[in-house]
């Protein structure tokens, strides 16, 4: 079982027994099979999420990433 920072593609890989079962890259999040969540989702638009998410600095290191 892994999370893979793959460079390349710009995506976190998450890999169980060997095969790739989701992706989280700048398109949005891939998963192969099932999702369960206990709460909501809700379709807030990509400007609301975008402010949200840049309302919160990125550590030092990781400046670039943005």
């Amino acid at each position: 079982m892994a999370m893979i920072k793959d460079e390349e593609l710009k995506a976190f890989r998450f890999v169980i027994d060997g095969k790739e079962v989701a992706r989280i890259d700048a398109a949005g999040v891939t998963v192969l099979k099932d999702m369960t969540y206990g709460g909501a989702l809700t379709d807030a638009g990509s400007a609301s999420v975008e402010k949200e998410l840049n309302a919160t600095a990125l550590p030092k290191g990781d400046r670039d990433a943005r």
